[in-house]
């Protein structure tokens, strides 16, 4: 009797609403809600819903005179029903109506909860709710539905590791609500778009924007969730769809452009997150254990394959077919499309080399980023042949990114064939390359790609400065002149070929700069090399070693202060500081302390006149006060009182140290005393006589 008597009361509500709706006409705005001036009918109406829902709920969860699938039918189709009355009575009862649909499946309870229905009933209600907002133009509603699915979607990946079959039905919710999202979002409002958003000043519209990268993170995450030892194919099916929809979007409606560069993101997200054979205990994700363990090898080796060059290809070929086919683009949208078409398939090459090899060398990825590499190349031919035959400027900003995109794969094949000190010249070499094709064909932006090789190579000698571990025992003439002088000298011919092509930029400062840091390196390390006897990585040093040190830095400053009025390149003028203040530094703490012989007592090596001392501080006293007097009027006046102390200090250091080693010997430390000292201490010992004051 309760349940008859309030179903009774939720047809009499609903009833008495719209009787009045009809006798007072719709005169009102029913597309907004004035809390000033309610709607009694829609008041009226909307209490009817309460009491349906509350009758029907009760009807299950208090009495059970129904059961879950009546229930859940019965609140679904009462809320879908508001819905469409709301399109009479206003937005109030849309949004009391869609929060009853949402909710009706949490209200239902059930011994052997089955999720496939929940997510054919979610896409019936989102579909209505998308068709009434769409209807009234409520976007409001539209966005309350969206997120209404999303949290719809963390329901079911909550859930996934706990109930069989949540993990699925969850993937294919995403599919659905993802795709009706897109379509009310990003096609249905813009279908009509001329594209022109090349040359608009609109620009990019931030709704469909926001859906695709809403709809993107939310994949990742799902995709992420999956801490499971086996790929499924729905797995594998809705990554794909994932990253097609994305990619559908962007293409058809230009205004949702960035979609493409989230299509990219994403299928580079989804290799990293890609299930494991070692999954984390526990059930965790993958990225839990990023810090801990690495990326672990992927489960399901041909699926991850497989999708890799799937997602790849499909971005390179449509991204590319796309740049070819407008020639009105800008370079904002020509940078939307190159850019994931590009990337995407260096770093899906890249994530499966790591997680299947662990880093280590392989020729056979390396075999396939040369192939990369020719592709790129075949493409950057593509539009530079039509650039010549007069095609659009904008296509010269493509012609720029494909061949870079062909440095970027070689460089990426010498990574993974190649090792140490053998893959820094491999970069240093390419980065000389990439000048020398810049400055032939005249593409700007492949002087970026020599700057991004420098870039990486300084990365590489911050992380490990040393170039192998065995450069042989030769002086001179060993490895380390190849891992170091080679860089050295690529840098420097590519920084000169870009000056006089197009003037110093930051891509020839660059390159100037990692010429002066290899050069640099290769002689301090050929230094210790010679000084210890083959072991440029020695843990001791020398006083020889110190000496040569300091003059070594004193010589750079010359040079550089010498190529500096030259060319009035910054680099080399900030260099030429560095230098100046790092030698007399290491004069005054090496040479003037911790390698001083009169300090360590350490033996000099040499004879009498030609020693270890000449070449500790006369020469570098001699450089210095050559280094003094270069400067006078070219550089700030303490540059150049600081060199000349440090001639005067070193040449003072030489000149006392030298008489020392002349009368004493080869030891000359202070423990030492001079002969007239020693024997007045003798006579002293011999007479038990003090001495005198």
């Amino acid at each position: 009797m309760r349940i008859v008597m309030g179903l009774a009361l939720a047809v009499a509500l609903i009833g008495a609403g719209e009787f009045l709706r009809r006798r007072d006409g719709a005169a009102a705005d029913i597309d907004r809600f004035d809390w000033r001036r309610p709607s009694i009918p829609a008041m009226l109406t909307g209490a009817g819903t309460i009491a349906a829902f509350g009758s029907i709920y009760a009807a299950h969860a208090l009495y059970e005179f129904i059961g879950p699938a009546l229930a859940f039918i019965a609140l679904g189709a009462t809320g879908v029903a508001a819905m469409f009355a709301a399109a009479l009575h206003g937005p109030m009862l849309a949004g009391l109506g869609l929060a009853g649909a949402m909710i009706a499946p949490m209200l239902v309870t059930s011994n052997t909860p089955s999720p496939w229905p929940v997510v054919l009933y979610l896409a019936v209600v989102a579909a209505s709710a998308y068709a009434l907002a769409r209807l009234r133009r409520w976007l409001w509603l539209a966005i309350a539905t969206a997120a209404a699915a999303v949290l719809w979607c963390f329901i079911f990946l909550m859930e996934a590791h706990s109930i069989p079959g949540f993990y699925e039905a969850g993937l294919v919710h995403l599919l659905v609500q993802g795709a009706l999202a897109l379509l009310v979002f990003v096609y249905e409002p813009y279908r009509q778009d001329t594209g022109e958003v090349a040359t608009s000043a609109r620009g990019f519209d931030w709704l469909p924007v926001l859906a695709a990268a809403g709809f993107a993170a939310l994949a990742f995450l799902a995709f992420g969730t999956a801490a499971m030892r086996h790929v499924s194919a729905l797995y594998v099916i809705a990554a794909i769809l994932s990253i097609g929809m994305l990619t559908a979007s962007a293409l058809r409606i230009e205004r949702a452009a960035p979609a493409f560069a989230l299509a990219g993101l994403l299928s580079a997200g989804i290799l990293l997150v890609w299930p494991s054979a070692n999954a984390l205990p526990g059930g965790a994700p993958l990225w839990e254990g990023f810090y801990r363990h690495g990326l672990l090898p992927p489960v399901g080796t041909t699926a991850f394959n497989a999708f890799a060059l799937i997602a790849a290809l499909a971005m390179a070929a449509s991204g590319t077919w796309r740049l070819f086919n407008r020639k009105d683009y800008n370079v904002l949208m020509t940078s939307l499309f190159a850019g994931p078409a590009l990337l995407t398939p260096l770093a899906a090459l890249a994530i499966v080399y790591v997680r299947q090899t662990g880093g280590s060398a392989s020729h056979l990825y390396a075999a396939l980023a040369c192939a990369l590499a020719l592709a790129f190349t075949m493409g950057a031919q593509m539009f530079r042949n039509s650039v010549r035959d007069g095609e659009p400027a904008a296509w010269h900003l493509a012609l720029g990114l494909y061949s870079s995109a062909a440095l970027a794969a070689l460089a990426l094949a010498m990574t993974m064939a190649l090792d140490g000190g053998a893959l820094t010249v491999a970069l240093a070499l390419a980065a000389l390359g990439a000048a020398f094709v810049s400055v032939r064909l005249d593409i700007p932006l492949l002087r970026w790609c020599v700057a991004g090789f420098g870039l990486i190579v300084a990365a590489r000698y911050v992380w490990d400065p040393r170039i192998g571990v065995a450069p042989g025992t030769t002086p001179v003439f060993n490895w380390l002149l190849i891992g170091y002088g080679v860089p050295a000298l690529a840098f420097g011919v590519a920084a000169r070929m870009m000056r006089l092509a197009r003037g110093e930029d930051r891509p020839v400062q660059i390159a100037q700069a990692l010429a002066i840091l290899c050069a640099g390196l290769l002689v301090f390390f050929e230094i210790r090399h010679f000084a210890n006897n083959g072991d440029a990585f020695a843990r001791s040093s020398t006083l020889v070693e110190s000496g040569l040190m300091a003059a070594a830095a004193f010589g750079f400053s010359i040079v550089l202060l010498r190529l500096d009025l030259q060319r009035h390149s910054q680099v080399f003028r900030i260099a030429s500081y560095a230098f100046a203040i790092v030698s007399v530094a290491h004069a005054a703490l090496s040479l003037g302390l911790f390698s001083n012989p009169l300090i360590t007592g350490r033996r000099v090596e040499g004879g009498s006149f030609i020693n270890a001392l000449m070449l500790a501080y006369l020469i570098p006293g001699g450089l210095a006060l050559l280094a003094g007097r270069m400067a006078d009027g070219l550089r700030p006046r303490w540059y150049v009182m600081m060199m000349r102390i440090a001639a005067v200090a070193l040449v003072f250091t030489y000149s006392c140290l030298q008489l020392r080693r002349a009368f004493q010997g080869p030891a000359i430390g202070l423990h030492r005393f001079t002969r007239a000292c020693r024997h007045l201490i003798q006579a002293k010992a011999q007479t038990k006589c003090k001495p005198a004051r």
